[in-house]
């Protein structure tokens, strides 16, 4: 995907998106972002979106360290949002800087903000992210401009945003020196209403799918009521047992089967037959282990006990962070049994090459094909889930099945169940 947008741009801005498209793998990687979920989002450009707004300072930092300037201008401009939202997503951002610098906003704040979305509201969120970022590591404050005595207020502002834009002309000027000769027949940009307008509909779907997943959960309880009780004072004062009924939700007797059966049909056997024969095996050497190590256990309560454990840790597995290792890892091995880029990508996507130089190497390119199948398997999930047939998984469930799926599959190698029921 990225190398495509690179082909086709025609303007700066789909080449600082090529620019954040290859840096995905670094941002995914991010030990300070584990707060957002990559796999909750329909896009890098909208996960991006989402912790500019939403995350703390710590995470846009996290966020800014892990892409360079030339990505900034990616994203949408302070004024695709409108007013409300965008000064108050500046404010945020002054208020939190004003802390670093353990200081306040001197003068009028509404006037300030309200001047920044007008006269500035050309640059973008990442920018903006990154301006006072840089504001809090002192990079364009003189040695006259002294925050501790006269706080951080509208005429430092001013001039440290002109300092920025200064600089941002020789970033743009340098983005458009990379355009490509060959250029698209139509360019579009991604807005802010269109992230929210898509966020709000995959929501919905995503929805569906949850209460769908909700009844299977469901079937796997019963209720029953309870006997307990308390002591407490009664109207004279007096200490008094009390004793009532509450109801208790536990596990049906087959649950720990029924999750453990469905996890390994779906993420082992793929749909495909295998999956009893497993837990017959599994079965067989549980009953081992208990005659040996815990005879005094009843069979049924040692089963139930070993299912669970082992669901437990088959979810460990699938979580989203280890899938995406588990994918980098597959295309890692890939290129170097490819070395050449023409070969690696036949293997990779199943398509010949057409591009003009097959005998690059394949290593410097594994950035882009994971941000390529990344984006794949996102766009795949609701078309996979809309099957009546299919285990409704979630965004990061499925995710997690399509790396896994492709890391055995294409890359041949061992299944990460492997080494826990084998």
């Amino acid at each position: 995907m990225a190398a495509s947008i690179k082909a086709k741009a025609s303007n700066h801005l789909e080449i600082a998106r090529f620019n954040l498209l290859s840096s995905a793998s670094k941002v995914y990687k991010e030990e300070r972002l584990r707060g957002f979920n990559p796999t909750a989002y329909e896009s890098l450009e909208q996960y991006v979106v989402m912790v500019l707004m939403k995350g703390t300072m710590i995470q846009r930092a996290g966020l800014i360290d892990s892409l360079d300037q030339s990505c900034d201008l990616s994203v949408p401009e302070l004024k695709q949002l409108q007013r409300a939202p965008a000064t108050e997503l500046l404010k945020t951002y002054i208020t939190q800087t004003c802390n670093v610098f353990a200081t306040d906003f001197k003068g009028d704040l509404s006037y300030a903000l309200n001047m920044m979305y007008d006269n500035y509201g050309g640059i973008t969120l990442l920018e903006w992210a990154r301006f006072f970022n840089d504001v809090c590591q002192g990079k364009y404050k003189t040695d006259f401009q002294s925050v501790n005595t006269r706080g951080i207020n509208v005429d430092f502002l001013n001039d440290w945003i002109q300092k920025y834009c200064n600089h941002r002309e020789s970033l743009m000027t340098s983005l458009r020196n990379a355009i490509p000769d060959q250029a698209p027949d139509v360019t579009t940009g991604i807005t802010v209403e269109q992230i929210q307008r898509i966020t709000a509909e995959h929501a919905k779907r995503r929805s569906d799918l949850q209460m769908r997943r909700k009844d299977w959960e469901a079937s796997m309880f019963y209720t029953e009521m309870v006997e307990t009780s308390d002591v407490r004072k009664n109207k004279d004062g007096v200490m008094v047992n009390y004793h009532y009924e509450i109801p208790m939700t536990r596990d049906k007797p087959e649950a720990a089967y029924k999750r453990l059966y469905a996890l390994i049909e779906v993420f082992y056997f793929c749909g495909e037959e295998g999956t009893k024969e497993k837990i017959e095996e599994l079965l067989a050497r549980w009953e081992l282990e208990r005659v040996i190590d815990h005879s005094d256990v009843k069979p049924k309560d040692f089963y139930r006990s070993q299912a669970a454990s082992l669901h437990y840790k088959l979810i460990e597995v699938i979580k989203p962070d280890i899938s995406i290792r588990i994918l980098i890892a597959a295309l890692t091995k890939l290129s170097g049994y490819y070395p050449s880029l023409g070969d690696f990508q036949e293997r990779v996507t199943g398509l010949k090459f057409e591009g003009e130089n097959p005998e690059a190497k394949s290593e410097d390119y594994i950035n882009r094909f994971f941000v390529l199948l990344s984006q794949r398997f996102k766009d795949d999930y609701f078309k996979a889930m809309d099957d009546p047939e299919a285990f409704p998984l979630s965004p990061d469930e499925y995710y997690s099945l399509c790396c896994i799926r492709f890391s055995v599959d294409v890359a041949e190698s061992q299944h990460p169940f492997s080494l826990l029921i084998a």
